[in-house]
């Protein structure tokens, strides 16, 4: 009591107070990785107390709190297995890409482009694998490769001169055209494995398939990479989602499609190792969009829709496996609950589309463990009036996968659902080949990016504008609804995008390029921040 009334009482200085108490302090998130470390240059109590693992554990986990995501080195896949100074490292490279992308027209450091000859096949994704060195794309083909991105040491690293890279390290057809595709890294950076999920659609028969196959990358001695394919395992004769739920998590590769005879939805699960798979029919509705997510052995579904969202779970998924080959069986969930919005979505909105995002690991420590969900509506009658005060909405939900399966598992209140709408003003704008809108989510949900044009009578052909707009998180206890973003300034024609992606991570922006008249090329445009 008698210290607790000298603390009332008078200030004491900061290297007086007890370690937990000066954790305490940080952890509220007044100070910032900047204080943290300026903390490390004031007398040596501090300096050992800033130098703790717990001290810069804590700023991590602050940074994630706030909507940043620091960045891991390559194949680590969790805090812990870092040492205190790659710790450091992290959260001081997430705080200052953090002030650069908030601050306006943000500069790159360097600018890599790759190319695809349209003669052999149209680019369709493309997906950074882990820390950046290597990428996967998929072509309507049907086929996905493997790249080295990494640039020759001889090329220059000046921002303004574009540096050519990409060596492509293998190719594997799987079908016709690939709709959704997931993946998992795992192994060291010499010998490392990447878990693929994908599912297809055939236009010819206009059926569907699951695929999952293993790419092993090799890094040689001299430090050549060397890539190949295992033979895929594959499930035929099913309908695809509109946006397939396909994921992979701990050595399972799940996706959840329609029954081609009448069944409703399926869920089909490989154990990737063991080459045992399993496929349930639900006896779920196929009117709904579903997507799936794994919490520990529990698998969850979700559908969500304008004014609420379905739950369905499977306890001890594992358990279901069978102990070789394949097996089809009904089975209902072990049990479900609908979670309704006190208010639903503008009835005036059209054309709802729902991005679940998946990072590599999801749920994952750098969402807080949480599965960010975005959506996105236009108005019906924008063209009718041009001078709308806004054109489209935008939001996002975050799922907490543990908590929603503690509730349906144990009976339990089910947990507070919340979503966090800003509407857009601007024109969205399309890809020109596909017509895919040019409104995307970033990696870890954190971000959105979009090509627009703004919407001005005195101006109706403006020159689109690329952006990206802040996602609340659910610790925000605001409500702005502003658009206003970021906007980047890359020296490319936006009026040829055809894809857009941000890399929460590590700061990478991509913008895919269809070529203008006469050329023969698509062009992947990777801007490193």
């Amino acid at each position: 009591m008698a210290f607790s009334q000298a603390v009332a009482t008078r200030s004491l200085p900061l290297i007086d107070l007890p370690y937990e108490l000066i954790l305490g302090i940080a952890e509220t998130g007044e100070l910032d990785v900047i204080s943290r470390l300026a903390l490390r240059h004031t007398c040596r109590r501090l300096f050992r107390f800033a130098g703790e693992y717990g001290y810069w554990l804590s700023a991590a986990r602050m940074l994630v709190r706030q909507g940043l995501t620091p960045p891991l080195p390559s194949f680590h896949s969790s805090l812990k297995s870092l040492s205190i100074e790659q710790l450091m490292r992290s959260c001081l490279r997430c705080h200052d890409l953090d002030i650069k992308l908030r601050s306006p027209g943000p500069k790159y450091l360097k600018h890599c482009t790759l190319e695809f000859p349209l003669n052999d096949s149209h680019l369709e994704n493309f997906a950074f694998i882990q820390g950046g060195e290597l990428a996967m794309t998929t072509h309507d083909d049907g086929t996905v490769r493997v790249w080295d991105l990494c640039p020759s040491p001889t090329q220059s690293g000046n921002p303004d001169n574009p540096i050519q890279t990409g060596i492509q390290l293998a190719t594997h057809r799987i079908s016709n055209h690939i709709i959704a595709i997931g993946y998992q890294t795992s192994g060291d950076p010499r010998n490392m494995l990447i878990l693929v999920a994908a599912v297809c659609y055939d236009p010819e028969t206009a059926s569907s398939s699951f695929h999952s196959f293993i790419i092993q990358c090799i890094r040689q001695e001299n430090g050549q990479l060397l890539a190949n394919f295992s033979q895929d395992y594959q499930t035929g004769g099913v309908r695809a989602f509109p946006t397939p739920g396909v994921i992979v998590q701990d050595g399972l590769a799940i996706a959840v499609v329609q029954s081609s005879e009448g069944k409703g939805v399926l869920l089909v699960i490989v154990d990737i190792a063991r080459r045992v798979h399993l496929t349930l029919t639900t006896g779920l509705g196929a009117n709904r969009q579903w997507d799936i997510v794994v919490s520990g052995n529990d698998l969850l579904l979700f559908s969500e829709i304008a004014d609420e969202v379905l739950f369905a779970a499977y306890f001890d998924l594992r358990g279901r496996l069978p102990p070789s080959g394949s097996l089809y069986i009904q089975h209902p969930p072990d049990v479900t609950r609908l979670r309704t919005y006190g208010s639903s979505l503008d009835p005036l909105m059209e054309g709802l589309h729902w991005f679940t995002v998946h990072p590599w690991d999801t749920p994952h420590w750098q969402t807080d463990h949480l599965v960010p969900v975005i959506f996105e509506a236009t108005r019906t009658n924008q063209q009718a009036d041009p001078e709308l005060e806004w054109r489209s909405l935008v939001g996002i939900h975050w799922i907490s996968p543990a908590r929603v399966i503690r509730s349906l598992k144990f009976g339990e209140p089910m947990p507070r659902e919340s979503r966090r709408i800003k509407r857009l003003r601007n024109q969205c704008m399309l890809a020109r080949i596909d017509g895919a809108t040019m409104l995307v989510p970033s990696t870890y949900g954190r971000r959105l990016l979009w090509v627009n044009r703004p919407v001005r009578p005195d101006h109706p052909e403006a020159e689109p504008r690329l952006e990206t707009i802040t996602m609340q998180t659910p610790w925000d206890s605001t409500t702005n609804e502003d658009d206003s973003g970021t906007q980047f300034s890359v020296p490319i024609d936006l009026n040829l995008v055809h894809r857009i992606d941000f890399d929460d991570e590590y700061g990478r922006l991509l913008v895919i390029l269809d070529p203008p008249g006469g050329e023969r090329y698509q062009t992947a445009h990777i801007f490193m921040y």
